[in-house]
């Protein structure tokens, strides 16, 4: 969580970045929601495989943004 917070951090250091930003908060989101999934008891193989690809899923967009970005394809 550190990690993603420190990510947050630096997106919110550049400008017109506002959808990074939201990308990495809904990223400590659902972070936080495995996490409570996990304490509240053992996960069944399907739970974890379902969160491994939304997991997935998520950082794929992130990264796709961003050399986007890099790019100059992304006006944002």
């Amino acid at each position: 969580m550190v990690e993603l917070r420190a990510l947050q951090v630096r997106a919110q250091a550049h400008p017109k970045n506002e959808l990074t930003e939201r990308q990495l908060t809904l990223m400590m989101s659902s972070l936080g929601l495995l996490r409570a999934q996990d304490e509240a008891g053992p996960m069944s193989r399907e739970s974890i495989e379902e969160n491994r690809k939304l997991f997935i899923q998520s950082w794929g967009a992130i990264i796709k943004l961003e050399v986007a970005k890099k790019r100059g394809e992304s006006h944002r």
